[in-house]
């Protein structure tokens, strides 16, 4: 099976570690980047062929997710 390729943005490191945390503990072999903001999603989607499989957003947070 291939592995899937996840994106996490999020404002909040503390909430990015327990991500990171619970996505290591589940030991899936998948491959996972972080973020600290939308934009900085949009930067590396427009610099990458390699698209995500799966974007996880903040929902408020302070930039593009509106």
């Amino acid at each position: 099976m291939e592995k899937l390729k996840i994106y996490l943005a999020d404002d909040d490191e503390d909430d990015r570690q327990i991500f990171r945390e619970a996505f290591n503990d589940i030991n899936s072999g998948n491959l996972l980047r972080t973020s600290s903001s939308g934009l900085e999603v949009i930067d590396y989607l427009s610099a990458n062929d390699k698209i995500p499989d799966i974007i996880f957003g903040h929902k408020y947070g302070p930039d593009v997710w509106y």
